[in-house]
């Protein structure tokens, strides 16, 4: 995968491009133009910007960014380049070349996306509660779940037992346990406690 964001970088797909292999080639413009720096502060080049963003799945400013149009949990090189041209308001002309046809489509670089989906600490975890504790889960996006965590509550010196997400067919990833799912749809969430409910957290 090679962009480039400099002035006349689409000069650049002709010489890269022919008889190579699994190659994706972005520029932030054609042969003949100016590639330009974003408002207000100049700081960044606007098409490298939304790019990187798109494949990092958050901005520098850490704002989110899902550009992730087929939902398949990735951002492939083809869906990063037609979000950043979207969004592109400078006066230039980003070019797209992939060398097989179609391979941009499955050319990803998901091990820059945050790993952790988060439901965060309780703000009032009292009072110990022993039992099964049950709930829902609905993510905003598909979540490949391979390990689960739960976070304590400072000062009882209890644990969760075990934490499974599950559905109707009966499937369910386990915190000590390995199984792999994908989940787009409200699934159940039940926690067994020694002394009190936990929050939980997945980990893709």
């Amino acid at each position: 995968m090679i962009v480039m964001e400099q002035c006349y970088s689409g000069g650049f797909i002709d010489d890269l491009l022919p008889g190579s292999q699994d190659r994706v080639i972005a520029t932030a413009c054609n042969e003949t133009e100016s590639s330009w720096a974003m408002l207000p502060y100049y700081y960044y080049d606007e098409f490298s910007y939304l790019w990187t963003s798109v494949v990092a799945w958050q901005t520098p400013e850490g704002v989110p960014v899902n550009a992730d149009s087929n939902s398949d949990g990735e951002v492939s090189m083809r869906e990063a380049f037609d979000y950043a041209v979207a969004l592109d308001t400078a006066n230039e002309t980003p070019h797209y070349s992939e060398s097989p046809a179609g391979v941009g489509s499955n050319l990803t670089l998901g091990s820059l996306r945050n790993p952790i989906f988060d439901t965060g600490q309780s703000e009032d975890p009292y009072p110990s509660i022993r039992g099964i504790h049950n709930g829902t889960i609905t993510p905003s996006y598909d979540l490949t779940v391979r390990k689960l965590y739960t976070y304590p509550c400072a000062g009882t010196g209890g644990h969760a037992e075990y934490v499974k997400i599950w559905n109707s067919t009966d499937w369910n990833v386990r915190q000590r346990g390995t199984a792999t799912k994908a989940i787009g749809t409200t699934s159940r969430l039940t926690n067994r406690s020694r002394s009190e409910p936990m929050r939980s957290t997945t980990s893709p």
